[in-house]
């Protein structure tokens, strides 16, 4: 990744959708240098498996019900596990 053009940048969000990822964040007005050299360790480090998503709550298969409402009334930090026994 020699050159990126952030300003013109395509993110394919077909994977980041089939694989329930998610990337946002604020710039804070950074030069376009700075962007892409965050871009590229973002990147790298994705492919190295280096981001775990952080896990917050467990509930059993058979508490779905309360899974979803837990998610609904945003309760949740992190993801949220259905546990098959």
């Amino acid at each position: 990744m020699e050159n990126l053009d952030v300003e013109n940048l395509m993110i394919p969000f077909y994977p980041l959708f089939e694989n329930a990822w998610s990337v946002g964040g604020v710039t804070g007005g950074a030069p376009p240098a700075q962007l892409a050299e965050w871009l590229r360790a973002l990147v790298r480090h994705v492919q190295e498996r280096r981001h775990r998503p952080h896990i917050g709550q467990r509930f059993p298969l058979g508490e779905a019900g309360n899974a979803h409402r837990f998610l609904h009334e945003r309760r949740n930090i992190g993801k949220l596990l259905l546990e098959v026994a």
